[in-house]
């Protein structure tokens, strides 16, 4: 099996007027969480939600910011919610 991508439009539901440009982004069906770079959640001005430890695929322990809340568009107006 391939890699599956989607294009989306995420955007910061607190702040109409910020968004971030439509990218594609890696679908990866047995992650537990979403993530985005760190560039992008400064450019929608998302606010620090939790700090916590996350093991990557191959193992590596990292400490990760918890940030949202974000609103991502895709398929022609799907909506999501969540935390990245």
């Amino acid at each position: 099996m391939g890699l599956v991508y989607a294009p989306i439009t995420p955007s910061n539901p607190r702040y109409k007027e910020v968004h971030a440009d439509r990218c594609t982004i890696l679908v990866d069906t047995g992650a537990m969480y979403s993530c985005i770079p760190e560039h992008v959640a400064i450019q929608l001005r998302l606010e620090p939600v939790d700090e916590r430890e996350v093991m990557l695929a191959d193992g590596w322990r990292k400490l990760c910011r918890y940030v949202g809340p974000i609103y991502c568009v895709f398929r022609s107006g799907v909506a999501s919610y969540g935390l990245s």
